[in-house]
């Protein structure tokens, strides 16, 4: 057993919260533009609800909750006061921040979580190498080590599924530390009532939204390939939790656009055109901080893409640039931008103009990575996006996000196995988080501790 196991004892057995011991707290359709077009053929689906990573609802922020299937309940839109009550996602959601973001994750403990084993384990400082066959649960500890991060599946299961089968539910508790001090962040879910509860340093969070940003972490999963080869869904939601992470501003404005296009659709959907415009000033002030926050981003990240493709082995030349309508970063463009969608969007019975119908476009040579590049070269261009997406964040909070990657190595050729063990090399992250199927499938001078996964257990 790697050092540093023991019995998951420490995590207020006495309480119980559902069976789980629980923390201790206080029409015809038009003719389609050229943007539809682009959207349509990278996967976009008209009108579609995507989850972005973070999903925002009314009075309350609810991290990639089960997705209900029922007729929206089209409300009256707020004034401009009600804007910025309580009762709207406009307001200071981000007051996690306050409590400050930590270096590194120092213990996790777990019980009922997938198929391991209850556990509690010191993590080295530098991070760790998770080794396992396939199917033994190497992933899945990857998967609790990272859903403090945003109290979510790694891989964007609802939590019925993230806890044991059969079971009553899950709990994870997180130690983090800085230089100076450390926090305890727990989470819990009850199958019982599908509760979720959260608490940070004993004290527990109605909202999630208002525990995030402890801890920092960048997961690369096999999947995670979907971001070079998926439909533009995948970019987007990107997008929106690397930005949503780094800036508060950014996750209200978020927030905000969805409610409003949410409204927006329903009353769309329901016939009423003229309810449906009541929500345009939201719609436009929202999205355009979306549009405008995500434009400056690309900008700033294209010649650093560049960079990391080539320092990973990729010869031709590539190009990161944001499809969409510029001009919708300022909200004075919005109004006679949806005047002129109006037929379509009464047509398709969705809202047809904003950030929600764009998308991050990768080129290679001029053309689609998406259309023309290979499998390597796609997987390559994912991996420089988590790349970008871990000094963006050290760069926007001032600390250096944890990386956990999955099999990755296993993924890429020789030659790029050993660009990228040189790359995290050059600038060393603060914790990595690696698992692989052996050791031989490590690139070498990878210098982490090595745990062994097997039916659960760490050995």
């Amino acid at each position: 057993m790697a050092a540093g196991m023991v019995a998951a004892r420490g995590m207020a057995a006495n309480m119980m919260v559902g069976g789980v011991p629980a923390m201790a707290v206080t029409g015809a359709r038009p003719a389609v533009s050229t943007h539809d077009r682009h959207c349509e053929e990278a996967g976009a689906t008209q009108g579609q609800r995507e989850d972005v990573g973070i999903e925002h609802e009314r009075d309350a922020c609810k991290l990639n909750g089960p997705a209900r299937r029922r007729r929206p309940r089209v409300k009256s839109p707020p004034g401009r006061a009600a804007l910025h009550s309580n009762s709207y996602p406009v307001s200071a959601i981000f007051r996690g921040y306050k409590t400050g973001t930590y270096v590194r994750l120092e213990r996790l403990a777990a019980r009922g979580f997938r198929n391991l084993a209850d556990l509690e384990c010191e993590l080295p400082e530098r991070g760790v190498a998770i080794l396992g066959a396939n199917g033994q649960g190497k992933t899945n500890l990857l998967e609790a080590l990272y859903y403090p991060v945003l109290f979510r599946s790694i891989r964007g299961a609802p939590d019925q599924e993230v806890g044991r089968f059969g079971g009553p539910g899950f709990q994870v508790e997180a130690i983090v530390r800085d230089s100076a001090e450390g926090a305890s962040v727990v989470a819990s879910y009850a199958v019982a009532g599908r509760k979720k509860r959260t608490a940070v340093n004993g004290e527990e969070i109605p909202r999630l939204a208002d525990a995030i940003g402890h801890w920092l972490a960048v997961a690369f999963l096999p999947a995670d390939v979907g971001l070079a080869a998926g439909p533009a869904a995948e970019r987007r939601r990107f997008l929106d939790r690397l930005l949503a992470l780094s800036d508060q501003r950014y996750y209200a404005a978020l927030a905000r656009y969805r409610a409003a296009l949410a409204q927006r659709n329903g009353a769309l959907r329901t016939d009423r055109p003229d309810l449906a415009r009541a929500f345009d000033r939201v719609l436009a002030e929202s999205g355009a901080v979306v549009t405008a926050a995500r434009l400056s981003w690309v900008q700033r990240a294209g010649d650093r893409f560049a960079a990391e493709l080539d320092g990973l082995g990729e010869s031709e030349p590539v190009c990161l640039r944001y499809h969409g309508r510029a001009e919708l970063a300022d909200s004075a463009a919005w109004a006679e931008a949806l005047e002129a969608a109006a037929g379509r969007d009464q047509a398709r019975r969705a809202s047809t103009v904003g950030p929600h119908r764009d998308d991050l476009v990768l080129e290679l040579s001029g053309r689609s990575l998406r259309g023309v590049g290979s499998t390597g070269q796609q997987r390559t261009a994912a991996v420089a996006l988590k790349l970008l997406e871990l000094d963006s964040l050290a760069e926007a909070r001032g600390t250096q996000p944890a990386l956990l990657l999955d099999d990755v190595f296993a993924e890429l050729d020789p030659e790029r196995q050993q660009r990228f063990a040189r790359r995290l090399g050059r600038r060393p992250v603060a914790q990595a988080f690696i698992t692989a199927p052996r050791d031989d499938e490590l690139p070498p001078g990878l210098e982490l501790e090595q745990w062994r996964v097997a039916e659960g257990r760490i050995r």
